[in-house]
């Protein structure tokens, strides 16, 4: 084994994530001077199978929310059992974690606590082979991803009526990532406008994106369907990609339309109601159609839909490889959304991610409503070749540090640099530039 990744040192800081809750900062530190520092998310709607958050549950303490446990864990125990070791791999070094911690869901240490150091050692052993995490993760990674840009922001992310969480933008229809954020850049821009001209001031949500006083799904499409006409693009340039966040908005009756619960629709009336969605509109993609314990409208929407669109588990998969194993068995969506806090290790979620790519499903690196100026989703997506990632509006540095990466990272490929991939609904492409 190589010196140069023995661990010198594993530190930690409570910081601040960008709705001002705190989260877990750390730092590896390697003999040589090599170090790696991570920022750990955090999500507001969150699935019910996702690994453990460790929260301090002090009200004393920003309302409960402080993370001082989870920065004891990393200086205590962990630092204690890795300092003086040696790994050449991100793999043995999660799995050394994870059997420190001896439990599937990360309750004793705290997912928190250990996806932080699981980035901070992968990035410093990075730094050791004097190389990009994306090219660590794959030294031959060409890909861009396809981003989901969230524009209109509703569900736990806003305080306005609509109970779908999230209405984005999928720029797919080009030839490079550049010219993709720009296309995103200029219906944003647009959207604004129209958004200022009907509702007043849009405000915004958790992350970021509009939050305009509506309450239909019916009104953000068609604002949104008008600001990709009036930008100047076609929808086979410009989809539109849904969050719906199910589990968030549903009970024994069925589906709710709005947050109050009074328009409830059984779950064959809600999937006809998505697909009458889908017919509607340039849906290339919806994300949690359905409640991550209900089956069965998962299956019925999977099998009405999934020809016509992406549809992607989040809440129902959480990242996990049991539990994606468990969905395609049942035949439940055809992507999966992943969230590297969701699981607690980026080994973890790298096996999820093959497995997804052996029966064919997309896949789709995340961040969370709560998030940092940390970047590593960006290397992740390359270095895996997820062919997507959701990282948010072209508003706020913390969402703006991932679209950010992911120009510099096709900076560097220069012409080996690959971008294109979405479930978009048409045959026809028009060429455009090539970066």
């Amino acid at each position: 084994m190589s010196t140069k990744s023995v661990i010198k040192a594993i530190e930690a800081v409570e910081v601040l994530d960008s709705r001002g809750v705190p989260t877990v900062a750390c730092r590896v530190c390697l003999e040589g001077g090599f170090s790696g520092f991570m920022q750990v998310p955090s999500g507001a709607s969150t699935g019910q199978f996702e690994a453990v958050e460790l929260r301090d549950g002090q009200q004393s303490w920003y309302a409960g929310k402080g993370v001082q446990r989870a920065i004891s864990h990393i200086e205590g125990r962990i630092q204690t059992a890795f300092v003086g070791r040696s790994f050449d791999n991100i793999a043995a070094f999660d799995a050394a974690l994870c059997e420190l911690d001896g439990t599937v869901q990360k309750s004793v240490l705290g997912a928190n606590a250990m996806l932080a150091v699981s980035g901070s050692f992968a990035k410093a052993l990075a730094h050791v082979q004097q190389t990009s995490l994306y090219q660590l993760l794959s030294p031959k990674a060409t890909s861009l991803p396809a981003p989901m840009m969230n524009v209109i922001n509703g569900g736990r992310h806003a305080a306005n009526a609509l109970a779908i969480q999230e209405f984005m933008l999928i720029p797919n229809g080009f030839t490079c990532f550049k010219d993709a954020v720009h296309a995103g850049a200029h219906v944003t821009r647009v959207l604004g406008e129209l958004l200022k001209q009907r509702y007043g001031d849009p405000g915004r949500g958790d992350e970021g994106g509009f939050a305009p006083s509506m309450h239909e799904a019916h009104e953000a499409l068609d604002m949104i369907s008008e600001a990709v006409v009036r930008a100047g693009y076609g929808f086979h340039q410009v989809g539109i990609a849904l969050d719906i966040a199910a589990s968030e908005y549903c009970s024994d009756q069925g589906y709710f339309l709005d947050k109050e619960g009074k328009k409830v629709l059984s779950p064959e009336a809600w999937v006809d109601f998505l697909s009458s969605l889908v017919s509607s509109y340039p849906i290339v993609s919806i994300e949690d159609c359905a409640s991550d314990a209900d089956e069965k409208t998962w299956q019925l929407a999977t099998r009405l839909l999934s020809s016509q669109t992406q549809l992607v588990g989040d809440d129902v998969f959480v990242s996990q490889p049991n539990r994606l194993n468990a969905g395609i068995q049942k035949g439940i969506a055809n992507a999966i959304l992943l969230k590297p806090n969701q699981v607690g290790t980026l080994s973890e979620m790298i096996v999820t991610v093959r497995m997804a790519k052996n029966a064919g499903y997309g896949t789709i690196v995340s961040h969370r409503s709560g998030e940092t100026e940390d970047s590593i989703i960006a290397d992740l997506a390359v270095g895996l070749a997820s062919g997507q990632i959701k990282t948010g509006p072209l508003r706020q540095s913390d969402r703006l540090a991932k679209y950010n990466r992911l120009l510099w990272i096709e900076k560097e490929l220069g012409t080996s640099a690959r971008y294109g991939y979405a479930y978009a609904r048409t045959d026809k492409k028009e060429e455009v530039a090539t970066c």
